[in-house]
């Protein structure tokens, strides 16, 4: 049996100019599996709170017989080392498979290509300046607080679906920022979340 993980999100607090950094897997358990005759990947949505446990765990997809559940209940007892912004631990989510096998499965099969926490950075660390306009522009200043923007991304990169938590706070500038988030282009991939990403805005 061999266990690959998938890394994917972008959630938390922190000012435009933090730093981020992914999970990480430091405690990994092995599901009880007898040769049923039933192999495969079971593809799970998992959650992982601040402590690097796992907060929760969705199967999103399985071969049958059971072994979405053993896969499930193996999950709980990973342990990982918890995202960063800024240098605080902070909630987010992956995606994680485990591969069933009646043998030893050697090199895992290719992996679908899923838009990592990596590529989410990437994507937005060089459009900071274009969010910090955003906050400049406001006439008169506004007073401090935080906004949330949240979007959706397509198997092609494009953003879709954004909006703003807390944009009554200052209605202009959600404007603002829904309007630069929806020029966003990220690497095109081949799994569409269907979980939307998140990066919090401090002013």
């Amino acid at each position: 049996m061999r266990e690959l993980a998938l890394a994917l999100t972008l959630a938390g607090c922190a000012t435009t100019r933090s730093v981020n950094a992914e999970p990480e897997l430091i405690v990994e358990a092995r599901p009880r599996y007898e040769d049923i005759g039933v192999t495969g990947p079971v593809a799970m949505r998992v959650g992982i709170d601040p402590a690097g446990r796992v907060s929760d765990v969705r199967v999103l997809t399985s071969p049958g017989s059971g072994l979405g559940g053993l896969a499930r209940e193996a999950m709980k007892d990973f342990l990982f080392r918890p995202a960063l912004v800024a240098g605080r631990p902070i909630s987010s989510r992956m995606t994680y498979r485990i591969t069933f096998c009646s043998y030893d499965c050697g090199d895992p099969p290719p992996q679908p290509d899923a838009l990592s926490h990596s590529d989410v950075v990437a994507t937005i660390e060089p459009r900071l300046p274009a969010i910090d306009a955003c906050i400049a522009a406001q006439v008169p200043p506004i007073p401090h607080g935080i906004m949330t923007l949240v979007w959706f991304v397509r198997a092609d990169g494009a953003v879709h679906g954004v909006s703003v938590e807390g944009a009554s706070l200052a209605p202009v500038l959600a404007q603002c920022l829904a309007a630069e988030a929806k020029t966003w282009r990220f690497r095109a991939h081949e799994l569409e979340d269907t979980e939307p990403l998140s990066f919090p805005i401090v002013f």
